[in-house]
């Protein structure tokens, strides 16, 4: 039966889910943005930048999913996604001084990330609260 927010209990497990796995999901995109130079598992032209989109995409699925209602307002809506932006701007500018090299298309590929994770984010929720 929804609550007040309109959330069902199957919508808040996930929520709740979804809030740790967010939360986990940055720090470990943090940390290993932050580490020396890695080898790459798979090597194809670009592959770095889709990994990147890949990162953000589901980091943002999972903050979006875990963080945002129903009717969020849209200046919560922007706030959350343009720090997660931020953050992927704010680690490229980091980088340098772990030996890392700065790279603006990095950049885009992180942001594109993250709104294709919002998109994203909008078809569970439908699902989930149509099905309750």
């Amino acid at each position: 039966m929804p609550d007040d927010s309109g959330y069902s209990g199957r919508m808040r497990f996930i929520q709740g889910i979804a809030r740790v796995a967010a939360i986990l999901s940055c720090i470990l995109i943090i940390v290993l943005s932050l580490l020396p130079r890695l080898p790459q598992p798979v090597r194809f032209i670009g592959a770095d930048k889709v990994g990147h989109a890949l990162a953000y995409c589901l980091m943002s699925f999972l903050f979006c999913l875990g963080f945002l209602k129903p009717g969020t307002s849209p200046g919560r809506l922007i706030a959350l996604l343009g720090a997660l932006i931020l953050l992927g701007a704010g680690i490229e500018f980091l980088q340098p001084l772990v030996g890392r090299n700065f790279d603006i298309i990095d950049m885009l590929a992180n942001g594109s990330g993250v709104g294709l994770g919002y998109i994203m984010a909008l078809l569970p929720r439908r699902l989930v609260l149509r099905a309750a």
